[in-house]
């Protein structure tokens, strides 16, 4: 079971891991960036660390001041990713008379973390809700960034969409923008937002019948790690259902495509081929 997207870090609420979960711990604001360290480095064939500002702290951010402290953080650990970032029209920080210029700081503050993450080579988590087209305006400015006049430059080797909130249409509108990018995108898909929160099931299963298989990955979205290996299988059944396999084949697809995601050796099977585990011997693998 492999969780693309948690946060673990926040609310432990038991000393016990259970094998055979993996998990991207993500960071929503620079005050847990450490105790995410932390929690990945007392399991870290198990947990992978990202770093970032969530959408909803946006307006607490001096922003040359998260570029220095981002940038070194990267730095320290070198296999973490960047996340979780992004923008969210249902923050406070976006209502009322900050609307327009709150969502302006949001949109401004992702952009600045999608450039780290190029210049890192970093793989990139983003929480979008209602703003897909802000997004992808955003991403196309980005890729015109990353290319010089010899092709190829710094790049976000792969972006994932947690909790996607789009539609089908959303997803054709993502895959065409990618298409021919140096960037790959990937959709996550948990039990918590998308189907608990969801009260039109037909779309959500028309958006996870559009994503290409090996654009799929799963997460559990929560914060208490008691609960969040049961969430994400939950994600996995749901997703089994709908595109019609075995819960082990969607485990498994969905652990290679985090792999993938990630970008990098550091993930592998284990020795007896039972799950994807994160190499103890690679140093600063948070």
């Amino acid at each position: 079971v492999f969780d693309s997207h948690s946060h673990i870090h926040i609310n432990r609420t038991t000393k016990s891991i259970p094998s055979g979960y993996i998990a991207v711990v993500q960071s929503i604001e620079e005050k847990d960036w450490q105790k995410a360290v932390e929690f990945c480095e007392q399991n870290p064939r198990q947990f992978r660390a990202a770093f970032g500002i969530h959408p909803w702290y946006a307006h607490e951010i001096i922003s040359d001041q998260l570029e220095i402290k981002l940038r070194t953080i990267l730095e320290a650990h070198p296999l973490a990713a960047v996340g979780e970032i992004g923008l969210c029209k249902c923050a406070k920080n976006v209502r009322g008379p900050m609307r327009e210029s709150g969502f302006t700081t949001q949109l401004n503050l992702m952009k600045n973390q999608l450039r780290i993450a190029a210049t890192f080579s970093r793989s990139v988590s983003i929480h979008c809700v209602k703003a897909h087209a802000s997004l992808l305006q955003a991403l196309e400015e980005i890729k015109a960034e990353q290319i010089d006049e010899k092709g190829a430059n710094q790049k976000i080797p792969a972006i994932a969409l947690h909790s996607f909130s789009g539609s089908a249409h959303h997803v054709k509108l993502f895959l065409n923008h990618f298409e021919n990018s140096l960037t790959r995108i990937y959709f996550g898909f948990s039990h918590t937002i998308n189907v608990q929160l969801n009260s039109k099931p037909q779309i959500l299963e028309a958006t996870i019948l559009a994503v290409p298989d090996n654009l799929l990955l799963v997460e559990s979205d929560l914060d208490d790690i008691a609960l969040a290996p049961n969430a994400t299988k939950k994600a996995i059944a749901h997703i089994a259902r709908i595109k019609g396999w075995s819960l082990e084949h969607t485990a498994q697809l969905t652990a290679n495509n985090a792999r993938a995601w990630l970008n990098d050796s550091c993930v592998h099977n284990s020795e007896d081929g039972s799950r994807i585990v994160l190499d103890p011997q690679q140093k600063g693998n948070t």
